[in-house]
């Protein structure tokens, strides 16, 4: 690309490292990192995602932390695919209260206000307002408005 007089952009990099982690060749994907930075490209989340994937497949989860540290110090948000596969990858390493923390830090109120609306329907009103409590996760007006309104469901 470069001999052609078109330098590869942030989506053509991307390819490039998902073809090299594809080959079993994550480290070397690895380091086009520091060549995209070098040529004005900031990595995405996509292309962390595709190198997290490559790291946890081989069980490479010491590299799969310097990715997640990474992407906090270039202010990149970790999406549900990245926790998703971390999480796998743990849970495939046998680390699984490492999982488990990285699930509690990855929900937030609205997935617990799912989980808690769907067992007030069933009866068990307490069971993930709990947990979200324990995992430091405040409750807000959609949690107690499900909460109220199960309760008012029960009286009548």
């Amino acid at each position: 690309m470069l001999r052609k007089g078109c330098p590869p952009d942030v989506v053509a990099y991307n390819i490039l490292i998902d073809g090299l982690c594809q080959s079993n060749r994550g480290k070397e994907a690895f380091t086009l990192i520091f060549e995209m930075q070098n040529r004005g490209h900031l990595p995405d989340v996509i292309t962390y995602n595709t190198l997290i994937s490559a790291f946890c497949r081989t069980g490479e989860m010491n590299m799969v932390e310097k990715l997640l540290e990474e992407m906090a110090t270039g202010n990149l948000k970790p999406d549900e695919v990245t926790y998703n596969t971390v999480i796998d990858g743990l849970c495939k390493a046998g680390d699984l209260s490492r999982a488990q923390s990285l699930l509690n830090r990855m929900l937030d109120a609205v997935t617990y206000n799912c989980l808690i609306d769907a067992h007030c329907k069933v009866g068990e009103m307490d069971k993930y307002f709990l947990n979200m409590k324990v995992a430091g996760i405040a409750p807000n007006v959609v949690t107690y408005n499900i909460l109220i309104g199960s309760v008012q469901g029960k009286q009548t």
